[in-house]
């Protein structure tokens, strides 16, 4: 943004238009394209990534189109929402439900990088598991729920180095990761989940074939914010489907889950703390009764014979 703008961060007096009147840096934007174009021009296979803060528009849309050229862009919005979310007392959450939803207002007008920042885990902001409000085990739950959130969320995933194992400690240039504290249950534990997720999200499709179109993404209930829950779809090209239900609530509570006659939801991964007897199928088969523990998450796959989407 600070290239983007002339004045980015100045107050009146400290910036000059550009020659069209505007605060925006011509010259760099075009710096910004041809650096664009000659990258992938040599390296075709390379990411660039931008971290940019703005509404700027074309980011990510090809220079021949008009835009940066970008393959992604940081949705800082995403991430600084949801840590405040994370902070809220579960009892005020429902206030706060946007954070879960707003973002897929917005999810394909770029595309998108879910990113846990270095700029989010330092300077008193707190490392990724200390975030979120309540004791010791449940940050534990929380961050665990909040990482199925993103992983499963439209837009590509970035994680910091060291959140994979939860550490308490904010991250310090200066000094190594405190890899001792993989001696510790809880931390270790919270690393082989995290390995878990990411082996989960390589082997099904339906989390990122259309990741960055709407064809790939289905509310199921956006607006249970006095659950502090959501529930959507993931689908893929073949029309094959994901149904997630992720509770941020601090209390044990019951969802249900609209599915077709004769659809069966065979439970596929969960945060680890959701029992084996959770799902009751509904009697007239319409639906199925999802009992959900505190900060927790489930994924399930549908089962039935289903129209492809063609790509």
């Amino acid at each position: 943004a600070s290239m983007l703008y002339l004045d980015y961060d100045r107050d009146p007096g400290e910036w000059i238009p550009n020659e069209d009147g505007g605060n925006e840096n011509i010259e760099a934007i075009c710096f910004l394209k041809k650096l664009n174009t000659a990258i992938f021009a040599e390296f075709p296979n390379v990411l660039m990534i931008a971290e940019e803060s703005t509404a700027f528009g074309g980011i990510t849309k090809p220079v021949g189109e008009g835009g940066l050229g970008f393959n992604l862009k940081w949705n800082m919005g995403f991430a600084n929402d949801l840590y405040d979310y994370l902070a809220t007392d579960p009892l005020f959450r429902k206030d706060k439900h946007s954070a879960l939803n707003f973002p897929l207002m917005y999810a394909f007008s770029e595309n998108y990088c879910l990113p846990i920042s270095h700029d989010e885990v330092v300077h008193g902001k707190k490392s990724f598991v200390d975030k979120p409000f309540g004791s010791y085990e449940d940050k534990f739950r929380e961050a665990r729920a909040a990482l199925l959130l993103m992983m499963t969320y439209p837009g590509k995933k970035l994680l910091f180095m060291g959140t994979e194992y939860a550490p308490f400690r904010e991250w310090d240039f200066e000094n190594s990761l405190e890899w001792f504290m993989l001696d510790y249950d809880n931390h270790r534990n919270f690393r082989e989940y995290t390995a878990a997720l990411n082996h989960f999200y390589l082997r099904s499709s339906e989390l990122w074939d259309f990741d960055f179109s709407p064809r790939g993404f289905e509310w199921i209930l956006p607006d249970e914010s006095d659950k502090n829950l959501v529930a959507f779809k993931r689908i893929n090209k073949s029309g094959e489907r994901l149904a997630v239900v992720i509770s941020f609530s601090g209390e044990e509570q019951t969802v249900q889950i609209p599915k077709e006659k004769g659809e069966t939801l065979e439970r596929v991964f969960d945060t680890g703390n959701v029992p084996e007897d959770c799902v009751t199928p509904s009697q007239n088969g319409t639906y199925a009764e999802i009992k959900l523990p505190k900060f927790s998450g489930i994924i399930f796959k549908y089962k039935s014979k289903t129209q492809k989407i063609k790509p």
